[in-house]
């Protein structure tokens, strides 16, 4: 019988530059790594490491108003040994 354990993990840290350099913006820079499996424990227990995902992401969120973030991140991808790099800019509002 094979014993298997599902695990599923992320990590984010976060740093404000902007308070610290006086700037009189928020501007947190971040990392994040996540490491998980979707099908980790499946019926057959076939293909599953094919589907193990790693995902490190550096970015920053710049605050011009309290209600609005402009959001830039660089995300390195990994799955099933396969690289993939993504950039993402998005903004965001609280109304």
């Amino acid at each position: 019988m094979k014993m298997e354990f599902e695990y599923r993990y992320y990590v984010n840290a976060a740093y404000d530059i902007g308070m610290v350099a006086g700037l009189g913006y928020k501007i947190p820079v971040f990392v994040q790594y996540e490491d998980f499996n979707p099908v980790a424990s499946t019926v057959d227990g076939s293909n599953e490491d094919k589907y193990k995902t790693k995902t490190t992401t550096i970015g920053l969120n710049f605050f011009p108003v309290d209600q609005v973030v402009l959001k830039a991140d660089y995300a390195m991808k990994e799955v099933d040994s396969k690289d993939e790099d993504i950039f993402s800019f998005g903004l965001g509002f609280v109304f």
